[in-house]
């Protein structure tokens, strides 16, 4: 059995999230069936884009979280340690998440 410190490849797909260890070994399926974008990890956290539910995270081992951005349609995620969230959507725009109400950041907007 995997711990939080294996090694495991994390594969986004149309119809869901696999975990795949680095033999090639299917480990885990989640969201199946939904449109997994993006999936990132940073620390504890598992962050996940799926379009039409929006931006996911849980810690390892724990129940996915939805932090918003339903209606968006959704590129790319990234995370940090804590626990925070950024979000990629078009038209081009970046929401920070996971701590508090989701925010558009503007620096994106002056390009």
């Amino acid at each position: 059995m995997n711990t939080p410190s294996d090694p495991v490849l994390l594969v986004a797909g149309e119809s869901g999230l696999c975990t795949v260890g680095l033999d090639g070994t299917v480990l885990a399926t989640e969201l199946v069936g939904e449109p997994v974008v993006s999936v990132a990890v940073a620390g504890e956290w598992c962050f996940a884009a799926v379009q039409g539910r929006g931006v996911l995270r849980r810690r390892h081992g724990g129940e996915w979280e939805n932090l918003g951005l339903e209606g968006e349609v959704l590129w790319t995620v990234t995370g940090r340690a804590d626990g925070v969230v950024y979000a990629g959507v078009e038209p081009a725009a970046i929401w920070r998440l996971g701590d508090g109400e989701p925010q558009q950041l503007s620096a994106l907007g002056d390009v």
